[in-house]
């Protein structure tokens, strides 16, 4: 049902967004899809640079949108129980020109009334708890069509972070 509803047209824009270098990626979730959020930091950052995790603490987010311009985007994450520090900061940023892409389920969080592109998720299952299944199928579609957009820019940030790797010696190699 997520991928059935996705509109193309969209998709294309967040992508666009998500590849565009000129302006910085601020990635942010909520108190469930905090997790989302950091997992998406960690391939747009090794796929582009001037990407920024916002901390999970809404105090510090003044500090953040203190350095938001018009032309960057804000990767938001909230599914149901809509968390209203979520809300507020979509309020704030999108006067300021910032780009707000909403990845939320199938009831849409209110942040999307200020996002320009909105990804409804379906989460429901049956089950006690919600699903991120589909989350994650949108933000590895998102992952991977922009890694595709920027893919010259991304191999070359690919080689050198293998070469710091290398060097620090966090990861075995394999032959």
């Amino acid at each position: 049902q997520t991928f059935e509803n996705v509109d193309t047209a969209q998709f294309d824009a967040a992508v666009e967004r998500l590849a565009d270098t000129k302006g910085r990626l601020y990635v942010v979730g909520g108190r469930i899809t905090r997790a989302l959020a950091d997992y998406s930091f960690t391939h747009f950052q090794a796929i582009r640079p001037r990407v920024t995790h916002m901390t999970s603490s809404s105090a510090t987010w003044p500090h953040y949108v203190l350095d938001m311009v018009e032309g960057d985007t804000l990767l938001m994450f909230d599914v149901r129980r809509y968390e209203t520090n979520l809300e507020r900061l979509g309020e704030l940023v999108a006067p300021r020109g910032v780009n707000v892409i909403l990845i939320t389920d199938q009831w849409a969080s209110p942040v999307a009334k200020v996002a320009s592109q909105v990804f409804n998720c379906w989460v429901e299952i049956p089950s006690a708890w919600d699903s991120n299944i589909a989350t994650m199928m949108m933000v590895e579609a998102l992952i991977a069509a922009t890694q595709e957009k920027c893919w010259p820019e991304t191999q070359d940030r690919y080689d050198r972070l293998d070469e710091l790797f290398d060097m620090t010696r966090l990861f075995r190699k394999f032959s």
